[in-house]
């Protein structure tokens, strides 16, 4: 059952990255098959990933943020002009960065935060929610379970 919600949830969440994701790359038009799909799932964009943490390109440079390092993870939902934005708020023992759907690499980075997190539950109930802001991932409670 989860596994159904979680394929239904990431099928959405593809075309509205696509759209959203490097311009420049691929519009939602150009995407037309299942192929088309997959490899958005695997660019890594301005990321690069190991099994402790992630590189991201932030303005001129490069920083490693480790998995545990991370304290809390904010989704922003919000319409401008009638159109969506979306962003994640990453909040860090060192620092604070918000990371959105346009930044390269954006939607293997959401699978990657799940797998690491688990924030899949909570981040569906806050894509229900326009114009609001959920903590979806906040290291106290998470391991207070």
């Amino acid at each position: 059952m989860n596994t159904i919600i979680l394929f239904g949830v990431l099928s959405v969440l593809i075309f509205v990255v696509a759209y959203y994701w490097d311009k420049n790359y691929k519009k939602i038009t150009d995407i037309r098959t299942y192929e088309d799909v997959e490899k958005l799932a695997e660019y890594d964009g301005d990321f690069q990933y190991r099994d402790d943490g992630f590189y991201i390109k932030l303005n001129d440079s490069k920083r490693f943020i480790k998995w545990n390092e991370i304290i809390q993870v904010t989704f922003k939902n919000y319409v401008v002009v009638g159109e969506f934005d979306t962003f994640y708020q990453i909040q860090t023992e060192n620092e604070t960065f918000e990371i959105d759907t346009e930044k390269s690499g954006f939607y293997k980075f959401k699978i990657k935060l799940d797998e690491n997190l688990g924030i899949i539950n909570n981040w569906q109930n806050a894509l229900k929610k326009s114009g609001k802001e959920e903590i979806i991932f906040d290291r106290s409670s998470h391991y207070a379970n």
